[in-house]
Parts: C-alpha cells; structure tokens; sequence
C-alpha cells in the first residue's frame, strides 16, 4: 500500500439541518512498492492530487526545464560545409551543385550533388581519399572518390581532384553506361548560400 492514514472527523452544518462532515487525513509516509522501484510520496498539504494527463505534463514540463539549461554544455563544434557549382560548359551545359558536410572531432563526412532544375538531392558516400603533398607551403591535393546512391543502389562515382579551395578535376562516371562527364567549376554561380544560374 503507498499511503496509511487515519481520519479525524468532525461535522459541520453547510446548511440549516443538513449535516456534513468534514475529514481531515493524517498521511503517513509512502511505501516503497514490492519491487522496490517505484515510490509513490504523499501529496503535500493543501494540494490536490494530479490526474495522469496532468502528470505527463509536469513531467515534460521538468525534462524541459533540465535540458535546456544543459544545451550548451552538450553543444560541439558544428558540422562544417562547403558547397561548389558545376558546369559541363558547350552550349546545353549540364549543372550541379556539390555539397560536403564534415565533423573534424568524429571525422564524419557526407555529400550530395543537386543537379539544376532537381528537385531531390543525390546522395554521396565517401570512397576513398588521399592527399599528396605537393610543394612546400602549399596545400596539399586531394583526390577523393564519392560513390552515388540511388534507390538504395550505388549507380555511379564522382572523382574528384582538389588543392585547397579549388578543384581541378570533377568527373562522373556512370556504372550501367560506363559513360563519363567532366564537369569544371562554375564560380559565377556561387553565391552566399547555394548555386544560382541564370
């Protein structure tokens, strides 16, 4: 049993000739319950004892009130991202936006492609990649190979040949035709936040 209790009773007149009595309870302390998880602690005077919804609520209210003040502490670097713009160039160039994200303290990186006029992005998962040091004082190259997952199937690859901020080699190549497209970058199209093209 959680509670044990003795009332003390006394009556009272609500109205002339009816009356009513009015009890006050004696809470004992709770008792654990058999299992020894639980715990159930009387309610304190003058309270009135909360429904279930209203516990849920005051639950959440309490998890809210701990998490928040605790955010901060909990925040690390953020995700780092770059992006590019690409084009095939000619007169029907084919055009695409490359977006990597990257975590420096897990060393978690990911990427897509959107091509334009796309509504969905590609997803890209990281190959391989190996930097070589080219010059004193200069950045290191990187050539990387992206793999590109659509419907749950890896349906081609971008290699791609980069030296600090720019690249100099983008080229797809597709699995089932084994056709392949050079792309270059497009830095007119680059703006604040994504590829715009006229």
């Amino acid at each position: 049993m959680a509670m044990q209790g003795a009332s003390a009773c006394r009556t009272a007149l609500r109205r002339p000739g009816r009356p009513v009595q009015r009890c006050k309870m004696n809470v004992m302390p709770a008792q654990a319950s058999p299992s020894g998880r639980h715990l159930a602690l009387p309610a304190p005077a003058g309270l009135l004892p909360l429904s279930p919804t209203a516990r849920v609520q005051v639950r959440a209210m309490l998890l809210a009130a701990l998490l928040v003040p605790n955010a901060a502490a909990m925040a690390r670097d953020p995700v780092q991202v770059d992006f590019r713009c690409l084009s095939t160039g000619g007169d029907r160039p084919i055009r695409l936006e490359w977006r990597v994200f990257s975590e420096a303290e897990t060393d978690w990186t990911a990427a897509y492609v959107r091509y334009k006029g796309a509504r969905r992005v590609i997803p890209l998962v990281l190959r391989s990649s190996a930097a070589t040091q080219m010059q004193a004082g200069r950045p290191a190259e990187f050539k990387s190979v992206w793999l590109e997952v659509v419907a749950g199937k890896v349906a081609g690859e971008y290699d791609v040949t980069s030296q600090g901020a720019n690249i100099y080699g983008f080229v797809y190549k597709n699995y089932q035709s084994g056709k392949e497209v050079s792309f270059a970058q497009d830095p007119d199209a680059m703006k604040d936040a994504d590829c715009q093209w006229h």
